[in-house]
């Protein structure tokens, strides 16, 4: 079933993280904390390694140097598909939803690798676990009501609002109890309506889980993070509490001109070509 080692806040530490392709280093000896029961912001203008963060500790990059510890626990090298029963889930910049499944089946799927394998072949019809399936069905419709829209549990995403997408991409995380959720630019594309319900978001959710929360929306970041990291050209330029490192100069000058929120990784691309 689902992990419920998972269901309270977890720590993360990153030490001394260094990510090279080839001759360009990506992350420089980058360290930072996100302690349990916090949300934790990374910013930083593009190219400046944040993305590049979470997809280390994801496991989809092999650092070249430090290390990346959870719960106590060293998960350099950790595999993507074994994060969501280590209590570690994640959302992307994009909405990375199946078009061909109803938004039900999408966030039941975010619940699929802390689950017993058979549910894939359930939820593709190969294996009548009706009792199984029915019951993971239950936890994701609980967790689209929690965000509010269950009533388009039937439907497929492309009939929905950029808005309501996006929270569905969101409670295919949450469905999976994780007791660290990373969330790539989860304002990207919302009005202010929305941003406003999303910081609300975020802040209920604290007392179950830790977040980290790369954003280029510095109004929500200010708005929901106890401690902000600042990275710059895959160096660590600052660290604190938001406020402060708010009005540091080293934060102004590296935001200056910058309109934030291209993937860290189309920034690597177009370095190497």
């Amino acid at each position: 079933m689902l992990n419920d080692a998972a269901a309270s806040p977890s720590s993360l530490e990153v030490r001394s993280l260094t990510v090279r392709f080839g001759g360009l280093t990506a992350l420089d000896d980058v360290s930072l904390h996100v302690p349990a029961g916090q949300i934790v912001g990374i910013i930083g203008p593009n190219g400046a390694g944040k993305t590049t963060l979470f997809n280390a500790v994801c496991g989809l990059l092999r650092p070249q140097a430090g290390e990346i510890i959870f719960n106590g626990r060293n998960i350099n090298g950790v595999r993507p598909h074994d994060l969501n029963g280590l209590g570690i889930a994640r959302t992307l910049q994009g909405l990375g939803l199946w078009r061909g499944l109803t938004v039900l089946e999408n966030v039941m799927t975010g619940a699929r690798r802390s689950a017993a394998p058979g549910f894939v072949l359930a939820l593709l019809g190969l294996d009548r676990s009706d009792r199984y399936e029915a019951g993971l069905a239950g936890l994701a419709l609980a967790q689209l009501q929690e965000l509010g829209i269950e009533e388009s549990a039937n439907r497929y995403p492309v009939s929905l609002s950029y808005g309501v997408q996006k929270l569905v991409s969101l409670a295919r995380a949450l469905v999976s109890r994780p007791g660290l959720l990373l969330l790539d630019e989860p304002a990207s594309g919302l009005t202010a309506n929305e941003i406003k319900d999303l910081a609300n978001l975020l802040r209920s959710l604290r007392a179950r889980m830790s977040i980290a929360l790369v954003e280029h929306r510095l109004d929500l970041v200010m708005n929901v993070c106890e401690q902000v990291h600042v990275l710059d050209f895959g160096r660590l330029i600052a660290s604190g509490p938001a406020e402060l490192v708010q009005k540091g100069k080293g934060v102004t000058d590296a935001y200056l001109g910058e309109e934030l929120g291209v993937s860290d990784a189309n920034e690597v691309a177009r370095a190497r070509d």
